[in-house]
């Protein structure tokens, strides 16, 4: 007995960090990388598709993807507007 069955992917890599272009329009258009604290071992949780252009990647060390003089803006985002 064969079955079939449907496969749904939802990609939302670069969601987060939509999220918190929705909330900050001043980053609307720039690299938004989402991640732990870069004086620790954290890594890039997800960024947008404007980092991804400049060679940000999700799960790469956030000290690397910080590095190499790109323009930033620190920021924390209101993590109560995507939680469950």
């Amino acid at each position: 007995m064969k079955r079939e069955c449907d496969i749904l992917l939802c990609d939302l890599d670069a969601f987060y960090a939509s999220v918190e272009q929705l909330g900050h329009p001043e980053l609307r258009g720039k690299p938004v990388i989402v991640g732990g604290d870069p004086a620790g071992r954290s890594v890039v949780s997800t960024c947008s598709y404007e980092a991804r252009r400049v060679g940000v990647r999700t799960a790469m060390p956030m000290k690397k993807a910080l590095a190499g003089g790109r323009e930033r803006k620190e920021t924390f985002g209101d993590q109560g507007t995507t939680s469950a």
